[in-house]
């Protein structure tokens, strides 16, 4: 008897019958997510099917099944007609007062994002392969970082504010402003001048009182990576990175500019300029001076002719690099430094190379040259009915 091989991204088994299995000797059903009832379930293992699915999201009987590419609210007076689960393949938003169209819903599974009000949450109902974010009741979400200047009275005042970023208040900020009009931001952390901690603190809700950082005057606030540009330095000559900050070597003049640093990461800057880095006396997580072109954090790195071009290359924090089969020693070893990689794959002949220029290297895979020919392609089995699609259903 014939074979039924399924591949897709979503396959719906929830109108599984019998007959729609009893044609098939074998059938193999491989996907991102299998949607089932507990009868098309009992079904499945009957027959043996051989599943090899991400996840599974059972169905309750009699139930509609709707799919959703994209994003996807949840809003008020737009509760279906009959009960339905959905499959949400991007991001999904609960609205504050959405309760009775929720109800509507017996389960969703979220390959993405979820934002949803606290007490609208069940997990019973939300399957959820990302993040989660959980809104208090009563406090509206705002997308951060959020800034706080001059008119932060009339963009928030009176409100209660929740963002899963950090709020990060200017030197022309008004706390005293905020604290009379009740507004209160609730946030993982929180940035503020040192002159008026004092009077930001009661405006925040944060899990812990380091969270809110004090900020020397004049000093920008900036989250996650930045690099070094003459914007940045035209904005502010008193930098405060909370993150990681790479100086590029045609921007390394920049740092004659500043008047203080603090980067609560890595600064990343090339060897040459380190010492100038150093001058401004900095506040560092870690200094990290870097020869020739900086390649960072890349999936997938082929060492091929940028070598010869750049003439040195530091490799740092990439999960696999991979040496073209003619790079020398030679070349390796006067031209490449690795740093914090994943693998790093080579020939026989350029292992010792690369161990004398890696440093906290996972793993440094040897290929032979030509060892490992392309494989040829399976013949197709007449007796196999085969499949391939994004959505399947039975």
């Amino acid at each position: 008897m014939k074979k039924l091989e399924i591949n897709c991204g979503f396959c719906d088994a929830t109108r599984l019958t019998e007959e729609a299995l009893a044609g098939y000797g074998a059938v193999e059903v491989n996907c991102g997510i299998l949607a089932v009832t507990d009868g098309t379930q009992r079904l499945l293992l009957n027959h043996r099917v051989d599943l090899n699915t991400g996840a599974v999201l059972k169905v309750p009987d009699g139930a509609d099944l709707a799919l959703r590419m994209g994003s996807f609210t949840v809003a008020p007076g737009e509760k279906p007609s009959r009960p339905t689960a959905m499959v949400v393949m991007g991001g999904l938003t609960v609205e504050p007062d959405a309760g009775e169209t929720l109800s509507g819903y017996v389960r969703f599974q979220v390959m993405g994002s979820l934002r949803c009000p606290r007490s609208l949450y069940d997990p019973a109902r939300f399957q959820v392969m990302g993040s989660q974010t959980l809104i208090p009741d009563g406090y509206e979400y705002a997308e951060g970082p959020l800034t706080l200047g001059r008119n932060a009275v009339s963009l928030y005042g009176g409100r209660r504010i929740f963002t899963d970023d950090t709020v990060i208040f200017t030197g022309d900020a008004d706390p005293e402003a905020l604290a009379a009009s009740g507004t209160v931001f609730a946030c993982p952390g929180a940035a503020a001048p040192e002159t008026v901690i004092a009077s930001v603190r009661p405006l925040l809700e944060l899990p812990r009182p380091d969270a809110l950082t004090p900020l020397p005057k004049g000093a920008l606030y900036l989250s996650g990576s930045q690099k070094l540009t003459k914007r940045l330095v035209n904005r502010s000559k008193r930098l405060y990175i909370d993150g990681d900050l790479t100086v590029e070597r045609r921007n390394g003049d920049l740092l004659l500019e500043l008047e203080a640093l603090r980067v609560t990461g890595r600064a990343l800057v090339p060897e040459e300029l380190e010492d100038a880095l150093l001058d401004l006396d900095p506040l560092c997580g870690d200094v990290f001076p870097y020869r020739g072109a900086l390649i960072r954090h890349e999936d997938l790195t082929v060492i091929r002719a940028r070598l010869r071009k750049e003439g040195f290359l530091t490799v740092l924090d990439c999960s696999r690099v991979e040496l073209a089969e003619d790079l020398t020693p030679e070349e390796i070893e006067e031209g490449l430094a690795l740093t914090a990689c994943g693998e790093v794959v080579c020939t026989p002949l350029q292992e010792d190379a690369v161990r004398d220029v890696s440093e906290d290297t996972d793993r440094i895979t040897v290929r032979t040259p030509g060892a490992e020919p392309e494989p040829e392609p399976e013949p197709r089995d007449p007796d196999t009915v085969e499949i391939n699609c994004g959505t399947y259903r039975f």
